[in-house]
């Protein structure tokens, strides 16, 4: 990758588990690249970067396969709920 990736080797591979339990401002400031003021604001403001870093590591199309697993796997949860009268 290169542009705004550049420095960063595998954007999917930057925040482990425990790294997620305790993800603070202060961790993502620290650990991960800063891409502008409006990165930071979203930072400030809770959003767990680390979740678009991943997102755009993966190709369309393999985001696309994310997105349609996830539909999938909702419908399943909707067949199996119990129906209520």
């Amino acid at each position: 990758m290169d542009g705004a990736w550049a420095g960063v080797d595998n954007p999917g591979a930057m925040a482990s588990e425990a790294d997620h339990d305790s993800y603070s401002a202060d961790w993502a400031r620290k650990h991960l690249p800063s891409f502008g003021p409006d990165w930071e604001a979203a930072i400030d403001f809770g959003i767990d970067v680390t979740l678009l870093l991943e997102n755009l590591a993966l190709t369309p199309a393999q985001r696309l396969r994310r997105m349609q697993q996830a539909v999938e796997f909702h419908e399943r949860l909707r067949a199996a709920r119990p129906h209520s009268e």
